[in-house]
Protein backbone atom coordinates (compact mmCIF):
# COMPACT_ATOMS: atom_id res chain seq x y z
CA UNK A 1 0.00 0.00 0.00
CA UNK A 2 1.09 3.29 -0.86
CA UNK A 3 -0.25 6.87 0.38
CA UNK A 4 -1.04 8.73 -2.83
CA UNK A 5 0.16 12.06 -1.00
CA UNK A 6 3.37 11.11 -0.28
CA UNK A 7 3.83 9.57 -3.18
CA UNK A 8 2.87 12.39 -5.72
CA UNK A 9 4.57 10.75 -8.79
CA UNK A 10 3.52 7.38 -8.70
CA UNK A 11 0.39 8.46 -7.83
CA UNK A 12 0.67 10.59 -11.77
CA UNK A 13 2.15 7.57 -12.81
CA UNK A 14 -0.74 5.33 -12.08
CA UNK A 15 -3.59 7.68 -13.02
CA UNK A 16 -4.83 7.37 -9.10
CA UNK A 17 -7.68 9.63 -8.96
CA UNK A 18 -10.20 8.17 -6.49
CA UNK A 19 -9.15 5.55 -3.77
CA UNK A 20 -8.87 3.18 -3.03
CA UNK A 21 -7.21 2.03 -6.33
CA UNK A 22 -5.54 -1.12 -6.39
CA UNK A 23 -3.19 -1.78 -9.22
CA UNK A 24 -1.91 -5.08 -9.79
CA UNK A 25 1.46 -5.78 -11.49
CA UNK A 26 2.91 -8.77 -13.15
CA UNK A 27 6.02 -8.07 -15.02
CA UNK A 28 7.57 -4.56 -14.91
CA UNK A 29 4.30 -2.82 -16.22
CA UNK A 30 1.01 -2.48 -14.70
CA UNK A 31 -1.47 -5.28 -15.53
CA UNK A 32 -4.58 -3.97 -14.64
CA UNK A 33 -6.66 -1.94 -11.55
CA UNK A 34 -9.71 -1.87 -9.63
CA UNK A 35 -10.93 1.46 -8.84
CA UNK A 36 -12.99 1.50 -5.36
CA UNK A 37 -14.01 -0.85 -2.47
CA UNK A 38 -14.95 -3.94 -3.65
CA UNK A 39 -16.25 -7.16 -2.41
CA UNK A 40 -13.62 -10.30 -1.61
CA UNK A 41 -14.96 -11.89 -4.58
CA UNK A 42 -15.12 -9.46 -7.09
CA UNK A 43 -11.61 -8.71 -6.07
CA UNK A 44 -10.16 -12.45 -6.36
CA UNK A 45 -12.36 -13.05 -9.80
CA UNK A 46 -10.25 -9.85 -11.25
CA UNK A 47 -7.00 -11.21 -9.98
CA UNK A 48 -7.41 -14.56 -11.84
CA UNK A 49 -8.13 -12.53 -14.85
CA UNK A 50 -5.44 -10.51 -15.12
CA UNK A 51 -2.87 -13.60 -14.04
CA UNK A 52 -5.21 -15.74 -17.06
CA UNK A 53 -4.12 -12.72 -19.68
CA UNK A 54 -0.70 -12.54 -18.71
CA UNK A 55 0.53 -16.27 -19.19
Amino acid sequence: MVEATEFPQWAEENAVYAVPRTIIRLGRGPSGAIEGAVSEDYLIRTLKNIIEQGR
